[in-house]
């Protein structure tokens, strides 16, 4: 079965020498300085998960990606990938990790034992046979820095962007119930009613009332009874009513 594997992020350890002026190392001096901070992890992480019975530790790989001889501290960077058996119950998150890497270098009891290997494993002539102290933190580089800030005003960007749409859409959403409000305030519970023509002369179906009048579309034209006889016809005065 394949591991599980936690990889916490880049870090850097910056060492301090007893003396500024000593030969800046070597690309085979930082390797074997490598293998030395490998070598020391993995003892320190083995350590503490023989602790529990529900975190099962396979291996603690350390990698050195780069580093500065020249710098007063002497800078590398690694990066470690722990590997957990899937048998575990447990697997640690990354943060622990992390805090746990920090711990190693900057605790002071922890940091003394890294500084004895160094001195005890580390071949004549390697300048980190002589450093005094340890440091763990972030990686200091311009690239580091640029890419934050890129990573910043790419963020922002999105935000903006995000705002916009929403305010986009609730617009077109206003916009819509306002048009929608518009057609219902003209068909719904308006007056005059639909069947029913303004009448510039002021009546309705003959009736006269004040200020504007409407006419109702009925034919006002009433068909008339015809009499049932020869008498004369007598005219019916109209009825003007309203159907």
């Amino acid at each position: 079965m394949d591991s599980f594997a936690v990889r916490p992020a880049p870090y850097a350890l910056y060492y301090t020498f007893d003396n500024d002026s000593v030969a800046d190392a070597t690309i085979d001096q930082f390797n074997e300085l490598a293998d030395c901070t490998r070598s020391f992890l993995e003892g320190y992480f083995t350590d503490k998960y023989a602790q529990t019975s529900i975190i099962e530790l396979d291996d603690f790989l350390t990698f050195l990606t780069r580093s500065d001889a020249t710098a007063r501290p002497a800078m590398g960077v690694f990066r470690s990938v722990a590997r957990f058996n899937p048998r575990s119950i447990f697997y640690p998150p990354r943060s622990e990790i992390e805090s746990e890497i920090e711990l190693a270098f900057n605790e002071p009891a922890s940091q003394l034992a890294y500084l004895k290997k160094l001195t005890d494993e580390l071949s004549a002539g390697n300048p980190f046979k002589t450093v005094a102290s340890v440091r763990y933190g972030e990686p200091a580089d311009s690239d580091s820095v640029a890419a934050s800030s890129v990573s910043g005003f790419a963020t922002a960007g999105i935000a903006a962007a995000a705002a916009g749409v929403v305010v986009l859409v609730a617009g077109i959403a206003l916009l819509s119930r306002n048009r929608n409000g518009s057609d219902e305030d003209a068909s719904v519970g308006s007056f005059p009613p639909a069947g029913y023509k303004k009448n510039s002369a002021g009546s309705v179906a003959g009736e006269t009332c004040a200020g504007t009048t409407w006419r109702s579309s009925v034919n006002e034209e009433e068909p008339q009874d015809e009499p049932l006889d020869d008498a004369p016809r007598q005219q019916t005065p109209k009825l003007n009513v309203d159907y």
